[in-house]
C-alpha cells in the first residue's frame, strides 16, 4: 500500500487553516503545511491538527510546493 502526503500551502489562514487539516488528516499519511510568512495563528493551528510546519523560502507560492513536496516522506 502506498501512504500519502497532504501538502496545503497557507499564508495568513488562521480562520480555515484547522478545517482544511481536519478534512484531509483521514486521507493523509503526512500532513504538512508550507507558510508564507504568516503574521496570524495558521502555524500554531496547523501544528494543533498535527502538521508539520515549514516557513517558505520567499521566492513565490511555486517554488514553496517544491519545496515542501522535497520535504515529504511519504510516497
Amino acid at each position: 500500500p502506498y501512504s500519502v502526503s497532504v501538502v496545503v500551502p497557507a499564508r495568513n489562514e488562521a480562520p480555515s487553516v484547522g478545517a482544511v487539516l481536519e478534512g484531509a488528516h483521514p486521507y493523509a499519511d503526512e500532513l504538512l503545511l508550507i507558510d508564507g510568512r504568516s503574521t496570524d495563528e495558521t502555524r500554531q493551528i496547523a501544528k494543533q491538527r498535527g502538521a508539520r510546519v515549514l516557513m517558505d523560502d520567499g521566492r513565490g507560492k511555486g517554488a514553496a510546493l517544491r519545496q515542501a513536496i522535497s520535504e515529504v516522506t511519504s510516497d
